[in-house]
């Protein structure tokens, strides 16, 4: 790796309420955090704005080394259905594939549930006259005819691309790319996708859905990214932004431009990775990852250190089969409305304020949101929040929960408290079932909580889960921002292997060179003077024999070296995996095999944070009367700057901070670790055990 020479590292995340910046600098091995209001309409502007403020206190951004970006642009354009307009070319007798999807009834409880309205109507899905097997032998030719008929169909349409997905490209995408050929020769006015460019997976919805999504966001990422970069470029930022990737990787910008699709969980997989720092840094190995923002909040997994991957992430109903963090969101976060149903059952969220117009307490919005409910609890400090950037009027939080009160017949406190709890009872439900699922013994799991409403919140969580304890950051309003600066380059492709288990032979090794050469192709394109070492891991899917569902088993080329010693290695890991997983195995039943992976990682330089102030000066306490449950208590207030490593106090207490605030509850105690993490762990037996 060449050694850069200039001083400051920069890590960005684009949230729904704030835009978020930490700046590492490379001298002083300290970082500088800073919250703007996220700018919705242009999202480059906020950026800007954060850019502009660093300047003003004497940062030369001519000295950013490299910058890292986390964005939801992509996803936004998903969520909100406003990407391109397109076709679907596919194999004839497939046209309806967008609208059976998987015949499964979204919630299987409820008959009333439909599947999501695919993004390419029926009448824009076009059937060509094609086929191959999945050996590749072909059973009827390509009617370039009837490809012309789609072409001009399309383009009369205004449709800006099309799709193409052919029966068996997962294993034989020679017609699929002839049609591209062919399109792109002859109507070079259409942009063309493939899925065979884009998965490689079996499951042909699946690999489907994963290409039009990748098309339908394209131009709206990709007009994005331009215009950030020619306005970073006008701060003297000389570096081409750098974006992260869903699987908690960064690439570069021409990368994330041509598969989108791998920047959906963006910001979400910086904050997770960042946890993982900080989870190991403290001891705590196996941790659940709360990221509480304004508009939600996103749930993961952290075992042994280790950010949990998957191919089953999910939004609004699509199935996202590209490599990402194991990822859960509840549409709750600080600005989630408070509102009641027609049976006058008080709700929280989905809906939310998001940056504009905001909480009420903002001064635009007069709707009651779970930040208002904070400042009527008097948890927050109104003086310093988000840094002093935004001024908070009580008086409008206030008003805007009593609406809430009056209607639930109660005292504005009272309201407050309970729109808290639902909030609570909420992440509860979700949290215990994700823990149910993977059989997962709370006790043994820490609470790393962050974004700018988590630590508000997680000392609730940790008492109504019987977490083991709660490990706040040193900023954890900014940690996505930081968590994206100790992001390495991350390649991740697989490719289809299906064979018993007792059937492999050396021709799998020839298979695994060339995922190998695919990833090394991929880093090559990337920024390279920020690459350091590389490294490489396999991975191989497998099931018992008459299954479907399966599981990623590490592997190890040298194992091919040894007659028998791959099938003995993958045997005795599946067997075990299956086995933590399902709490049963059966070691007698033939495995068999569907599909090789690959994880390529680039190392990057990480931030080297210099050991915090040896102080033993205690930090002293003010007081603040706070409303927990409906009642006033008198709690202790800390500055969070000034408490000392080593340092405990009991709850209640109140910790205060530019980024965020920290709620300790009665019966909680919070200490100071050596990384300036904050721990909170149980003074008093917890009632729930």
């Amino acid at each position: 790796m060449k050694n850069g020479t200039k001083q400051y590292r920069l890590g960005i995340d684009i949230g729904g309420t704030f835009t978020d910046f930490s700046l590492y600098d490379t001298q002083a091995c300290t970082t500088q955090e800073i919250k703007v209001r996220t700018d919705t309409t242009n999202p480059a502007d906020g950026v800007i704005e954060g850019l502009k403020r660093y300047a003003a206190t004497g940062v030369d951004l001519g000295q950013v080394d490299y910058l890292i970006h986390g964005m939801t642009i992509g996803l936004n354009t998903l969520l909100q259905r406003q990407g391109a307009q397109l076709g679907l070319l596919v194999t004839k007798g497939f046209r309806d594939i967008l609208n059976i999807q998987r015949l499964r009834l979204p919630v299987p409880y409820d008959f009333a549930s439909r599947l999501p309205t695919p993004l390419i109507p029926r009448a824009n899905v076009f059937p060509i006259t094609e086929r191959l097997d999945a050996a590749g032998h072909e059973r009827e030719p390509i009617d370039f005819a009837s490809v012309d008929v789609a072409a001009k169909s399309a383009m009369a349409r205004g449709l800006s691309g099309v799709v193409v997905t052919f029966l068996h490209s997962y294993s034989a995408p020679q017609h699929e790319q002839a049609v591209k050929s062919y399109l792109n020769a002859n109507y070079p006015q259409l942009d063309v996708e493939l899925s065979s460019d884009i998965s490689r997976a079996i499951g042909e919805y699946e690999r489907t859905i994963l290409a039009v999504i990748n098309l339908y966001i394209k131009q709206s990422v990709k007009t994005y990214l331009t215009t950030l970069t020619a306005k970073v470029e006008t701060q003297g930022v000389g570096n081409v932004p750098l974006v992260t990737k869903s699987n908690s990787g960064i690439t570069s910008i021409a990368t994330a431009v041509a598969r989108p699709v791998d920047t959906l969980f963006s910001g979400p997989a910086a904050g997770i990775l960042g946890a993982s720092q900080v989870a190991k840094a403290t001891g705590n190995v196996n941790a659940i990852t709360v990221d509480i923002g304004g508009t939600s909040a996103d749930i993961s997994l952290i075992d042994d250190g280790k950010v949990a991957l998957t191919r089953r992430n999910a939004i609004n109903g699509f199935p996202i089969t590209a490599p990402g963090v194991e990822l859960y969101s509840i549409g709750a976060g600080g600005g989630s409305y408070a509102w009641l149903d027609q049976g006058g059952m008080l709700k929280v969220g989905p809906s939310s304020a998001g940056a504009y117009p905001g909480p009420a307490a903002y001064g635009s919005g007069d709707k009651p949101t779970l930040t208002d409910a904070f400042i009527t609890a008097n948890f927050l400090n109104l003086a310093d929040f988000a840094g002093g950037s935004i001024s908070l009027d009580a008086a409008r939080a206030r008003t805007a929960v009593g609406h809430i009160a009056t209607a639930i017949g109660s005292s504005i406190e009272t309201a407050a408290s309970k729109i808290i709890d639902v909030v609570i009872a909420n992440m509860t439900t979700e949290l215990s079932s994700i823990l149910s699922q993977r059989g997962i013994n709370p006790r043994e799991y820490s609470l790393v909580s962050y974004g700018g409403a988590g630590p508000v919140l997680a000392n609730y969580l940790a008492d109504e889960l019987n977490l083991k304890n709660v490990v706040l950051p040193k900023a954890p309003g900014a940690l996505c921002a930081l968590g994206s600066l100790y992001a390495d380059y991350l390649f991740n492709d697989a490719t289809v292997y299906f064979k018993h288990l007792d059937a492999v032979d050396a021709g799998l090794e020839p298979q695994l060179t060339a995922l190998a050469k695919k990833g090394e192709a991929w880093l090559a394109q990337q920024q390279q003077a920020h690459v350091g070492a590389v490294h490489h891991t396999f991975s191989i899917n497998a099931r018992y024999v008459g299954q479907t569902l399966e599981i990623r088993v590490p592997i190890e080329e040298a194992w091919l070296k040894t007659p028998g010693q791959f099938q003995q290695e993958v045997r005795a890991r599946f067997d075990a995996l299956y086995l933590r997983q399902y709490n049963h195995n059966s070691p007698d039943k033939p495995i068999e095999l569907t599909q090789l992976a690959i994880q390529l990682r680039g190392e990057t330089p990480k931030p080297t944070l210099a050991p915090p102030s040896t102080t033993t000066t205690v930090a002293t306490a003010t007081t603040r009367h706070i409303v927990l449950n409906g009642a006033a208590l008198e709690a202790q207030v800390f500055q969070r700057d000034q408490l000392a490593s080593g340092q405990t106090f009991n709850g209640p207490a109140v910790v205060d901070q530019p980024d965020t605030t920290i709620l300790v509850l009665p019966g909680w105690q919070g200490r100071v670790a050596a990384d300036q993490s904050l721990i909170l762990e149980r003074s008093e037996p917890n009632g729930n055990e």
